[in-house]
């Protein structure tokens, strides 16, 4: 395992604790758990693209377009591309569209989401941090 794998994940860590202290604690504004969600999602798939010899890109670059671009050469991961996809699409709305109502099927899909993503890439991540 390099260093930066321990980072990323320690940051996935971090997001996904802060996207449950949101909701336990900032009850009216539980859809910024779902951007944290997001970007603990984001965290984790850096942990484990890093490791990938044949992925090149920059995991602190803010373009999503070269970390979609990462995903696609990594066939292991196809079952939660559009899952992850979905999940970052639930983030812009919050972020962007004033208009947006969130309410709590919002929360719960995020929730789905993630854990989708999370159960395929946190234990090959694990597995990868072990190794070492």
């Amino acid at each position: 395992m390099n260093a930066r794998t321990a980072i990323y994940f320690s940051r996935y860590l971090h997001n996904l604790g802060l996207s449950k202290r949101i909701e336990s604690t900032l009850a009216t504004d539980t859809d910024w758990a779902s951007v944290a969600l997001f970007y603990s999602a984001v965290h984790l798939m850096n942990s484990y693209l890093v490791n990938k010899a044949n992925i090149s890109f920059d995991p602190n670059d803010s373009n999503h377009q070269a970390r979609w671009q990462a995903f696609k050469n990594c066939p292991e991961l196809n079952s939660m591309r559009e899952k992850y996809r979905e999940l970052k699409d639930l983030s812009e709305q919050v972020r962007y569209d004033a208009s947006f109502v969130f309410n709590a099927t919002h929360l719960a899909l995020a929730k789905t989401l993630f854990t989708k993503c999370e159960s395929l890439v946190a234990p090959k991540v694990k597995k990868i941090m072990s190794a070492t």
